[in-house]
């Protein structure tokens, strides 16, 4: 196949047939978990040699990671532009977690969970980088974000990662937790804007300076 002819150094790698693999992998890993897809599935999928999976990305844990990794740049990417500047806090913090939530509970979020708890469980390593790939990123620039109101005098906490873990967990409630079990569907934007201004209000009264 001419997707697997020799590379010579420094030929980039063809980006249409990367992110074909990426989605087609995705996607069987969805419906069949992991261990149940053979890389000669992706590859039918995807339209290219295993060759050109092995080219790309070495293996299937590989893949699984790459995947894993390309979701979370995805929802990093939809909140770089929350940098709280000067917004007022409240407003700041309102757009923040809005986001945020909008991001957790989008539907592809919804399908890969299980997906990503399984295999966290099997391979303790891969559990470390997928936390930092997604949840450990979305805290990071929460803890940021307050680290400056906080230098700003607008709260009165002296660790922003532990008041970003507050936060993050007024926000989510109990919805993480019905999702899983009771199957309870997405929340709506205007379920989600309640909760997230709810959360704040409780938030602002502990950690506001008084």
């Amino acid at each position: 196949m001419q997707d697997d002819a020799p590379r010579s150094p420094g030929r980039p790698k063809d980006e249409a047939k990367r992110q074909a693999i990426l989605d087609a992998a995705r996607e069987l890993f969805f419906q069949r978990g992991v261990e149940g897809v053979a890389i000669e599935q992706i590859a039918l999928a995807a339209g290219v040699s295993k060759m050109t999976i092995y080219n790309n990305f070495g293996d299937k844990e590989a893949l699984f990671e790459a995947v894993v990794s390309q979701m979370a740049d995805k929802m990093e990417a939809g909140l770089a532009d929350l940098e709280f500047g000067d917004m007022p806090l409240r407003e700041a913090l309102q757009h923040f977690g809005e986001t945020l939530l909008q991001h957790l509970f989008s539907e592809e979020l919804i399908q890969f969970d299980p997906l990503l708890a399984m295999e966290a469980g099997r391979h303790a390593s891969m559990a470390k980088r997928f936390f930092k790939a997604g949840p450990g990123r979305m805290r990071e620039a929460l803890a940021r974000g307050l680290s400056a109101r906080i230098k700003r005098g607008e709260l009165a906490h002296d660790d922003p990662m532990v008041a970003a873990e507050d936060l993050i967990s007024l926000w989510q409630g109990m919805w993480p937790i019905e999702r899983r079990f009771l199957h309870m569907r997405a929340p709506t934007r205007d379920e989600i804007s309640a909760r997230v201004a709810h959360a704040i209000a409780f938030f602002l009264k502990v950690y506001s300076v008084k």
